[in-house]
């Protein structure tokens, strides 16, 4: 573009026809300026599309990290899955099975008594003095 515009000054000082060179250089000049300006657009244009671009693949990586974990964890799930079945209910008891209160009772009793009856014993042991019986 630009060499068409210097060979039109070129002409325009060598030849008679003026006006019509004249005319082609303004209609130059103005094709340029267009072009000038369509670069720019373009060249915003791609810049845009460049950096929709980037985007467009952070979020297909972003959807392709979240896919393969769902994926994962749709498999876990299925491994965690028991393989079991309730054959019958359970029978709810009347009594309760533990504790036992009337056998821990009994049996403490049971301790106590012959652990007090023991001490009296190794204490009546121990003594070895004569007693007499006291005044009434």
């Amino acid at each position: 573009m630009r060499e068409r515009i210097a060979t039109a000054e070129k002409l325009k000082n060598n030849s008679t026809e003026v006006p019509q060179i004249d005319q082609q250089l303004v209609s130059l000049r103005a094709s340029e300026a267009n072009l000038s300006q369509q670069l720019n657009r373009f060249g915003q244009d791609l810049i845009a599309q460049n950096q929709l671009e980037r985007e467009a693949q952070a979020v297909r990586a972003l959807y392709e990290h979240f896919l393969s974990r769902l994926k994962e964890a749709s498999a876990q799930q299925g491994i965690q899955k028991a393989d079991s079945r309730i054959l019958s209910p359970a029978v709810i008891p009347y009594v309760p099975f533990a504790p036992r209160k009337p056998l821990i009772v009994s049996m403490a009793t049971i301790f106590g008594l012959s652990i007090s009856m023991l001490l009296v014993l190794f204490g009546e042991l121990r003594r070895t003095t004569f007693r007499i019986p006291s005044k009434l």
